[in-house]
């Protein structure tokens, strides 16, 4: 009988993705928010609402599963906030971050403009992409540029002024409003 017990224990004790689901989906919604206009109440309005219960789901889930001797869900659920950080942190040092996706939902319609232009695609042309702003402070302005000669990214470099090249002479510009260092 003591077998049986301990077979149903293990069939139980398996590696659950619910409690990384859930991590990722909390960073994703706060990724998601930071892009639609830096909306940094509405990031701290979620992460009061969500981080609680996650919290708290998180070691319940840790402990109750630890106490059951379901070492595999134990440490799925332990392990599931770091292992959440680090496959957003890994995507972007890849290069997959808010900006390059923003640009890839974008591309398409800049490059119709470009190419479908009395220039024919030789003349540098210029977006906005917005402003990252503190209440009652100077920000940071986003532009994105097309310079089929590429003098954007050979340009001298400025303390106040990143330039990223986002491919096909397309260059996201980040600059500072006051002049201050990025």
């Amino acid at each position: 009988m003591k077998s049986e017990q301990n077979e149903g224990l293990t069939a139980m004790d398996r590696f659950s993705m619910l409690h990384l689901g859930w991590w990722i989906g909390f960073l994703v919604l706060c990724l998601a928010l930071w892009e639609s206009d830096k909306a940094v109440l509405g990031i701290f309005l979620v992460s009061l609402l969500l981080v609680p219960p996650l919290g708290i789901a998180w070691v319940a889930g840790t402990i109750g599963n630890a106490v059951n001797r379901r070492w595999r869900c134990a440490a799925s659920a332990c392990l599931a906030p770091p292992l959440a950080g680090a496959l957003i942190m890994g995507l972007s040092l890849i290069g997959l971050d808010p900006d390059r996706i923003h640009f890839l939902l974008v591309k398409y319609p800049h490059e119709i403009e470009v190419h479908f232009s009395p220039s024919g695609g030789s003349a540098f042309r210029s977006w906005s992409w917005g402003l990252d702003a503190a209440p009652l402070s100077p920000g940071v302005a986003y532009t994105l540029n097309y310079d089929p000669r590429d003098a954007e990214l050979l340009a001298a470099k400025t303390p106040d002024k990143s330039i990223r090249s986002m491919g096909d002479h397309f260059y996201l510009v980040k600059q500072s409003e006051d002049g201050s260092a990025l």
